[in-house]
């Protein structure tokens, strides 16, 4: 059984998921959530301009929590 924080975040993906359907994506879309429930990132994968374009989201995540702060 899924809580409703938990239903909640899944409902923000498919709308992260959606946004990238109008970006002329594929429909994947992802939170970064935190043990309190805080949303520190959200993203689509992009897919536009072909294979040499592709970026997924963990690799995008990756680049944000390299930043330095």
């Amino acid at each position: 059984m899924i809580d409703d924080p938990d239903q909640k975040h899944l409902e923000r993906c498919v709308e992260v998921a959606s946004d990238a359907l109008r970006a002329w994506n594929e429909p994947f879309g992802s939170a970064l959530v935190s043990r309190d429930g805080g949303v520190l990132f959200k993203a689509f994968n992009q897919v536009g301009g072909g294979e040499a374009n592709r970026r997924h989201v963990w690799g995008t995540l990756s680049d944000v929590l390299r930043r330095p702060r």
